[in-house]
């Protein structure tokens, strides 16, 4: 449930940080942190689904939500009625925390 101050969610813009990259290993998509030093952290690294990798690639430019979901949906031919709102909030939520997006919000 959003507040009265909260902004709506389509005013909102997610972009990642160039505080990791994306690899893909033996079938599996590693988003691996970027030391302040520039050497990648291999001991924190994140494993993604494809979804998820889906999500970082469609982070490259800045986006809504709405428009991050889109990309996910048309990229895996996924029904409009399908849901992905919760699982999406909650990886931008973990990006965010650990300091690999960025969130703005935009007038």
């Amino acid at each position: 449930m959003r507040t009265h101050n909260a902004p709506p969610p389509e005013s909102i813009r997610y972009h990642r940080t160039r505080n990791a990259v994306l690899r893909h290993v033996a079938g599996e998509h590693l988003l691996v942190p970027i030391r302040s030093d520039g050497t990648l952290d291999a001991e924190s690294l994140y494993i993604l689904d494809a979804v998820g990798a889906a999500v970082w690639e469609a982070l490259a430019q800045p986006a809504t939500r709405a428009e991050i979901e889109a990309a996910v949906r048309s990229g895996f031919d996924m029904p409009e009625g399908h849901a992905v709102g919760a699982d999406l909030q909650e990886l931008l939520d973990d990006l965010l925390k650990q300091g690999l997006a960025t969130e703005e919000k935009t007038s």
